[in-house]
């Protein structure tokens, strides 16, 4: 290591638990090297038994969930406020009443946080996890501007656009069932992923499978199948597949049912820097979700 020493980890004790700082980056990192092997778990460990340290001394039972947007957020020094939010479709007439009423305090609570922290615009981006923002950035009297790539618009964006005060649309005809002004905009996508470099040329094929944030459960269990042939046929190739952190132990024991234990086989709960993981790669097989397309399409 080249530079100043700099501390990997610091604490400091609060109440009667404690504070952590890790200055590493990307810490999901460490199990994709060559030599670690698939079921390695060292990583997960790590977190898992520096939250139990963390908590060792509190008295009673601690429970520690941490949403992937709040640990994004924080990694990124973003204040980050959780809001309660239901599901309502294809749910019984209880669970829509109980998500009815979550929205109601969920809309007063954003509300206030909106008005507390003097935020000018509400960004709605799809989905029943936006909806409190959205009603809570009406009822503050903000304007609420609404995201909407896919072709049909999502029954919470229809929903919102009652109280939203535009959208931007990827599609013309998206703007048809939406109650609000809309312009098209396209998908928005970060620029790194228009810096990825042409394809390379070594005569190693790579591919990246992509499941979404949360993983796709059909391409988790189908990519098992799929590769375990491909890695007879084709010696060099080597594989990184994002399977979304609720099925990482059932993709993994696909993956060893089909006889895939293998150091070109990289399976991870959540890729991080995409840009990056597709410009290491010679081919995506990914869900088709409207951003991942764009960002795709991007990459070139």
């Amino acid at each position: 290591m080249q530079g100043p020493a700099r501390p990997l980890l610091a604490y400091q004790r609060f109440g009667r638990g404690r504070v952590v700082a890790f200055g590493g980056q990307d810490s999901w990192m460490w199990q994709m090297g060559s030599t670690v092997a698939v079921e390695d778990s060292t990583h997960e460990v790590f977190w898992r038994q520096m939250l139990r340290w963390l908590v060792s001394e509190v008295p009673g039972r601690a429970e520690a969930v941490v949403a992937l947007e709040a640990r994004l957020a924080a990694e990124r020094g973003l204040p980050f406020v959780a809001l309660a939010a239901r599901p309502l479709l294809g749910r019984r007439l209880w669970e829509k009443l109980t998500a009815l009423l979550t929205l109601v305090f969920s809309a007063l609570a954003a509300r206030r946080q909106i008005r507390d922290g003097a935020f000018d615009v509400v960004i709605g981006t799809g989905g029943y996890a936006s909806a409190p923002a959205v009603l809570g950035g009406r009822l503050a009297r903000r304007p609420t501007v609404l995201i909407e790539p896919n072709a049909e618009a999502g029954l919470a964006n229809r929903w919102s656009s009652r109280f939203a005060a535009a959208a931007a649309v990827a599609y013309e005809p998206t703007a048809a069932k939406l109650k609000c002004l809309t312009w098209v905009t396209g998908v928005p996508v970060r620029a790194a992923f228009f810096d990825i470099p042409p394809l390379r040329a070594d005569g190693k094929p790579r591919l990246l499978v992509l499941g979404g944030s949360q993983g796709s459960l059909r391409i988790n269990r189908l990519m098992p199948e799929v590769l375990a042939p491909m890695f007879d046929r084709i010696p060099e190739l080597s594989v990184l597949h994002q399977c979304g952190e609720k099925h990482l132990e059932e993709t993994l024991a696909a993956y060893r049912a089909s006889g895939l234990e293998t150091s070109r086989l990289r399976v991870a709960s959540f890729v991080e820097n995409v840009p990056a993981a597709m410009a290491a790669v010679d081919l995506v097989v990914s869900r088709a979700g409207a951003i991942t397309l764009a960002e795709v399409c991007a990459a070139g």
